[in-house]
């Protein structure tokens, strides 16, 4: 009985021993997967766990937001008099913002547009007022984030002595530009540089341009202090105009500057433009969202003579919303000596340089559709007397919307 009680456990044994062969055997021509196979774990498969994992493959490089798309029609009319110039212009301009942020590190931009102009101007010397149809472009470049804070960009960049208040009007030049941004709590800062070539209207003489190459050096600081209720920046900036060509004193002569010459084709200006700025704004917010604003700068030409360096701009502004809409009035006086900037590059509203005057403003918005309306009268004396120049008067109305496409 022992004897046959014995063989039959070994049998059994053995039965077990050849099935647990004979499973694994099967599972190991069956799984496509396992510790015992050669392949590779399949984290996704749910045949024998209970519990699955998904991996999935983060690109570092990718933006948030890829594209942004701003569109802004804007159309004005101008009626300037003075003893040099009478004209009645109405522009309208089509601009687009255009930003594609290609990784989250490298971007693309573009802002420009094109205007169409029309009207009557009758100018006895230069080109002042005079209708311009035709293209314009501040900002057409790349720009790479190479440390947190830090941009650095190339192509056509838009271009200021400082984003605060400034008697250079700024525009879009070929170059590049540095920028280093800071935020720590309500503290706000920024150093800002540009290596850009300043654009000219009249071809160049090249018997005396040809080893001239124009360019404009700007280093700013800008320190300041927001929060809810109160804001308020100082800038102080270094500009170097260099190697400006007879073309570009021949836009010159008639917007301000100091010329030596023949007075016909051939002519140079006078002083270098090298030297420093300095600006500062405050703005205060009252009841909800109600605006008290002022801003002003101080500019000098260190090359130029006493009477003919300086320049000087503020401006107040008090800014009412109710409801759906908002009033802002703001009166800005300024005084722009003869020789402080190149005069193309002065404002061109204020009529440039040579110039000391006043500007009322009345602006409105209906804040939910983006649209805004003014009208501004200015009064801009001359400094010194000029055959070219003359005291002006001009009213400009205009209105303007903008619509967020992407």
């Amino acid at each position: 009985m022992k004897k046959s009680y014995k063989e039959l456990t070994q049998v059994l044994f053995f039965v077990t021993l050849l099935m647990t062969q004979a499973s694994l055997a099967k599972r190991d021509q069956n799984e496509s997967s396992g510790y015992l196979s050669n392949q590779n774990y399949n984290l996704n498969s749910q045949k024998y766990s209970t519990n699955s994992a998904h991996i999935q493959m983060v690109d570092a490089d990718q933006p948030d937001e890829v594209f942004n798309l701003d569109f802004t029609f804007k159309t004005r009319g101008t009626e300037m008099l003075d003893d040099n110039v009478k004209g009645t212009v109405s522009a309208t301009v089509l601009e687009f913002e255009f930003e594609w942020n290609v990784t989250n590190w490298i971007k693309a931009q573009f802002i420009g547009g094109y205007q169409f102009a029309m009207g009557n101007s009758a100018v006895i010397y230069g080109f002042e007022s005079t209708p311009y149809t035709g293209p314009s472009v501040d900002e057409s470049s790349f720009s790479v984030q190479t440390l947190p804070g830090l941009e650095l960009s190339a192509g056509i960049v838009t271009t200021d002595f400082n984003p605060i208040s400034s008697s250079f009007a700024g525009g879009g030049f070929a170059g590049f530009r540095q920028v280093y941004e800071i935020k720590k709590g309500s503290f706000v800062g920024s150093i800002k540089g540009f290596q850009v070539a300043p654009s000219s209207l009249n071809a160049a003489n090249r018997a005396l341009d040809d080893e001239k190459s124009p360019f404009l050096t700007i280093g700013n600081l800008n320190l300041g202090v927001e929060n809810k209720n109160f804001k308020i920046m100082f800038g102080y900036t270094q500009f170097d105009f260099y190697g400006l060509t007879s073309a570009s004193a021949g836009d010159s002569r008639y917007l301000g500057n100091t010329v030596i010459g023949d007075g016909n084709s051939i002519v140079f200006y006078k002083y270098k433009f090298r030297g420093q700025e300095i600006a500062a704004r405050s703005e205060i917010n009252f009841r909800l969202d109600d605006k008290l604003g002022i801003s002003g700068n101080m500019t000098e030409n260190d090359e130029a003579d006493l009477n003919r360096n300086k320049g000087w701009m503020s401006k107040a502004y008090y800014e009412y919303n109710f409801g759906r809409y908002s009033v802002r009035p703001s009166v800005t006086r300024f005084r722009f000596e003869p020789d402080l900037i190149p005069a193309p590059f002065g404002q061109p509203g204020f009529g440039y340089l040579n110039r000391d005057g006043y500007s009322v403003e009345l602006r409105g918005a209906l804040k939910k559709y983006k649209l805004e309306g003014f009208v501004r009268h200015v009064t801009a004396k001359e400094v010194e007397p000029k055959a070219a120049q003359s005291d002006r008067t001009s009213l400009t109305v205009g209105l303007e919307v903008q619509y967020e496409i992407l």
